[in-house]
């Protein structure tokens, strides 16, 4: 949720509802997390879009182990 201070207060508010799915691999002996979501935006300011798609690649680098 965000709230744009500078918008008068009804159209301030942005709360998205959606959901988000996700995957841990490795390719070769690099770990990765890919995760990919949709959102639909039940409040929103004048002009924005009705809904939102997300997508994200993380590189994991873990702790290495004694």
């Amino acid at each position: 949720m965000t709230f744009d201070w500078s918008a008068d207060a009804a159209n301030g508010w942005t709360i998205p509802m959606g959901v988000d799915v996700g995957k841990a691999f490795n390719v070769g002996s690099h770990a990765m997390s890919f995760q990919v979501g949709a959102y639909d935006l039940v409040k929103r300011s004048d002009g924005s879009p009705q809904w939102i798609v997300r997508l994200s690649l993380t590189f994991l680098f873990p702790a290495s182990t004694k």
